[in-house]
């Protein structure tokens, strides 16, 4: 179509282009005992950068529905819940917009990932690839989708009258790369297991409908009740949303001790991924039949 704009352009050049920090990255698949190599990971850019690109392309709007999607799900849940959570507050929309962002970056990866191996049985008869690149690919894709979204977030923040633009913002790629950890640890999981329990895509989605009420996009942990805080602090997603919220409205430092707790889940989470997507890599082709 042709229609993009200067966030969408740059990313479509690093297609061809990628950055040092991608060729470098290569090399950390190791570290995690997998058997990529340099033409694996080039293989997963190229996917995900390509559909990107595809995606901007199938519709006439191109990446404006990316932005879309979240300020409609701002519109109706500002309408449904202005009388209820944080009734009568200015900030309702830079609030709710910062849970909405990053909640839909893990929503929508997770999802994409619990189906894509399904999606690709024709692809893994024809021939052979490591099983984990697949959902790496949904994940790449997702991700350059949510860098475009934040920036324009950050944008909309600065316009709207809160200082987005601050001196906490040092620690939006710290936050950005927990959750980054965190959307692998449950992305894989659920990509290595759905196709061997296929009723767990049903847990899956309405684990993440549950979710998505519990994740503090409607409210802050701090405002619920003692009781209600002990079961909700093992929400990662809670955490990891606060901690956006700190950075982007509060301009404050987010707490490091449950950013290091949500990290370490996730990477427990991540080696359990792999160690699925090694010990079956031969067998989901034939039990998706």
């Amino acid at each position: 179509m042709g229609r993009t704009c200067a966030p969408l352009t740059l990313a479509l050049q690093l297609c061809d282009n990628p950055p040092p920090l991608l060729n470098k990255g290569r090399n950390v698949a190791s570290a995690f005992g997998t058997d990529l190599n340099s033409s694996h990971i080039d293989l997963v850019l190229y996917r995900g950068f390509s559909e990107l690109r595809a995606e901007a392309a199938r519709s006439y709007l191109g990446i404006i529905w990316w932005v879309m999607e979240p300020a409609l799900f701002v519109v109706v849940f500002y309408l449904v819940f202005e009388m209820g959570f944080r009734r009568g507050s200015d900030d309702f929309v830079p609030y709710l917009l910062c849970g909405l962002v990053p909640w839909k970056w893990f929503d929508g990866t997770v999802r994409s990932a619990s189906t894509v191996l399904s999606g690709s049985v024709g692809l893994m008869r024809q021939l052979y690839l490591p099983k984990y690149l697949l959902p790496a690919a949904v994940i790449v894709t997702n991700t350059l989708k949510f860098f475009i979204v934040l920036a324009i977030l950050m944008v909309f923040l600065s316009l709207y009258g809160v200082q987005a633009f601050n001196g906490a913002l040092v620690y939006l790629p710290l936050v950005v790369l927990v959750q980054l950890l965190l959307i692998i640890g449950v992305g894989g999981l659920a990509a290595a297991l759905v196709p061997l329990l296929p009723d767990l895509r049903y847990v899956v989605n309405y684990g993440l409908m549950m979710l998505f009420f519990m994740s503090g996009i409607f409210f802050s942990l701090s405002d619920m009740s003692p009781e209600a805080q002990r079961y909700l602090v093992f929400n990662p997603m809670l955490l990891v949303i606060d901690a956006y919220r700190a950075v982007l409205l509060d301009a404050a430092m987010p707490s490091m001790s449950r950013l290091a707790a949500v990290a370490s889940a996730s990477v427990a989470m991540i080696f359990a991924a792999i160690y699925l997507f090694r010990r079956f890599d031969r067998v989901y082709p034939r039990v998706m039949g």
